[in-house]
């Protein structure tokens, strides 16, 4: 493994050293990759500065009051235990924000590595390089892994990679460890929730095709989930948070599946003597996923909305429409080269597992994962990092296939390799397929942020800006902000909507005293700004205070110049 691993990780330095000379990690700027990394910094700032590990208020937010995320302790504590010895030179706020900018970087050296293991019982050292490669330089996932980017997704791609790495590998114990790294993940983050769809459809099938010698996997792997999940409710919620129901975190609904599922495996003891024959073995386990369905229906009906269920239909068109991630893939030169290889990968694996059974382990936890996330990419363009996660070991074994092929390797090794590549250079060029609008333009909120830190460091006045910068803003500047992009944000979003949207300037004046906004900051070249403008036209409130048309409870202050962007920063007069 070692003669594998040291060439696969100077292959991970070389693609976040690209990643920095490129500029496509923003950390030769100082700033971070989004408004996500920024929150997610201030949440540990809070942790280690002496804030209770079961409050989560983030008091940056929803302004003056504080907003209560999703978000779990699991990556908080990695950052937080970082930063903990850089504490020895630096101030803590300094600490954490060197840790942030390197986490998901040394997060990708463990996924190499959890990959490799996985591998290993079924590949020479020269195809673990290869499979290590063909990993790392993924878009999604150097776009995960990226430096300065402390996004709890790093974390979650790591954990798919151990799954899977459980599953590929046989034996009892391999199956315990990707039971309870799927009990992490779904910690991390309700995401999860596909990965253990993927993983109970493969030891399924396992079972369904190879009989009771895959038996005990199942329920060992179910088994660790249940009690991994339950441990981790344990320790995530206080004790009188342990029935509440929710369903974009860990809540009484997540661990509840995970004992359903625990629960319909005892068919597999009750009905092992009548299970003789692979056609009993899939009715019977298409009847436990059917009972495990049937408890959650009964029991949490609203499960199957998802995780964001309870999302106010109001938010849709002014916020949910325009996070670009969680929008449907479009055909194009992006989904090309996004969706091709796990495509590819899952039709040769699923070639594969019919003509070869001496690969089936990794074979068919990849069918399985490639298969759940694929599908579930069409409808959230974000899940295609996980599918690019899963395609590793089939699409090695592919381009193994395609080595031995004599002289039609010349061909073959480069089209299953790039061949995604150049076609969609041929569709950008044919001018085909919906394209990519790119990186919206995005002022230089830190240089604003700076500004007003340096100008008052003891002001700590809320500001009025629009939604999507503002959790730079509020970090960088420790002014807190009306709302920030999150479906728990539903009163700041509409709010901010309302406020900057109103073509009555006592509307605007209403809400700003409602929440103690002391500024206004605004930026005309913002992509979210134009939106304001095409919805209410130049007599609306975001228009005239653009144009200097303030009302008179409304003074303009200086603002800095700055690289991207033209600022408009007013004080509100009490």
């Amino acid at each position: 493994m070692r003669a594998a691993l040291v060439p696969s990780l100077l292959l991970t330095i070389l693609a976040q050293a690209l990643s920095i000379l490129t500029q496509v990690s923003p950390l030769g700027t100082g700033r971070l990759v989004d408004g996500d990394c920024y929150m997610r910094l201030a949440r540990v700032e809070a942790l280690m500065l002496g804030n209770g590990w079961y409050d989560a208020t983030i008091t940056l937010l929803n302004a003056p009051w504080g907003e209560a995320l999703h978000w779990t302790r699991p990556f908080d504590l990695l950052i937080a235990l970082a930063a903990l010895p850089l504490t020895v030179a630096y101030e803590i706020k300094d600490a954490v924000w060197i840790a942030g900018l390197w986490i998901s970087p040394f997060l990708e050296f463990l996924a190499v590595a959890a990959l490799i293991w996985g591998l290993k019982p079924h590949l020479k050292t020269g195809g673990l390089i290869l499979a290590a490669a063909l990993f790392i330089f993924q878009p999604s996932i150097m776009g995960v892994f990226l430096p300065a980017r402390p996004d709890h997704h790093s974390l979650q791609i790591l954990l798919e990679i151990c799954v899977l790495a459980g599953l590929m590998r046989p034996g009892l114990k391999s199956a315990v460890l990707a039971g309870l790294a799927a009990a992490l993940a779904l910690w991390v983050s309700a995401e999860a929730l596909l990965l253990i769809l993927a993983s109970g459809l493969a030891l399924g099938l396992a079972w369904v095709i190879e009989g009771e010698v895959r038996r005990s996997r199942l329920i060992a792997f179910s088994l660790a989930l249940a009690l991994g999940a339950t441990l981790a409710l344990g320790i995530e919620r206080p004790p009188s948070d342990w029935f509440l129901q929710e369903f974009d975190r860990l809540s009484l609904v997540q661990v509840g599946l995970c004992w359903f599922l625990a629960l319909s495996t005892a068919w597999l003891v009750l009905g092992n003597d009548w299970a003789c024959t692979w056609q009993r073995r899939l009715l019977l386990g298409t009847g436990m996923a059917a009972q495990a369905a049937g408890l959650m229906a009964l029991a949490f009906p609203h499960f199957f909305a998802g995780p964001y269920g309870n999302l106010d239909p109001r938010l849709v068109p002014i916020w949910f429409s325009l996070v670009k991630e969680a929008q449907p893939i479009s055909f194009g030169a992006k989904s090309l080269i996004l969706l091709a290889p796990p495509l590819m990968a899952l039709l040769y694996a699923g070639w594969r597992l019919i003509r070869d059974s001496n690969l089936r382990l990794p074979l068919l936890a990849a069918f399985c994962a490639l298969l759940v996330y694929t599908l579930a990419s069409l409808h959230q363009v974000r899940i295609a990092a996980f599918a690019q996660a899963a395609d590793i070991a089939p699409w090695t074994l592919l381009v193994l296939a395609a080595l031995s092929l004599g002289r039609m390797k010349v061909v073959a090794v480069p089209l299953v390799l790039v061949g995604h590549l150049l076609a969609a250079v041929v569709i950008v060029r044919m001018g085909l397929g919906v394209r990519d609008p790119g990186t919206p333009d995005i002022c230089s909120w830190d240089r604003l942020a700076e500004y007003l830190r340096v100008l008052d460091p003891e002001d700590r006045r809320p500001i009025l800006t629009y939604i999507f910068p503002g959790p730079e803003l509020a970090y960088l500047s420790g002014h807190p902000v009306v709302a920030g992009p999150y479906h728990r944000s539903t009163e700041g979003i509409l709010d901010i909507v309302g406020s900057l949207s109103a073509k009555d300037d006592a509307v605007a004046h209403e809400l700003v005293l409602k929440r103690k906004i002391g500024l206004i900051a605004l930026c005309e070249g913002e992509s979210e700004a134009f939106g304001f403008t095409e919805k209410v036209g130049e007599q609306g409130f975001h228009a005239k205070l653009l144009r200097g048309d303030a009302p008179g409870w409304l003074k303009a202050q200086p603002v800095p110049d700055a690289p991207k962007g033209r600022f408009v920063l007013y004080e509100v007069i009490p």
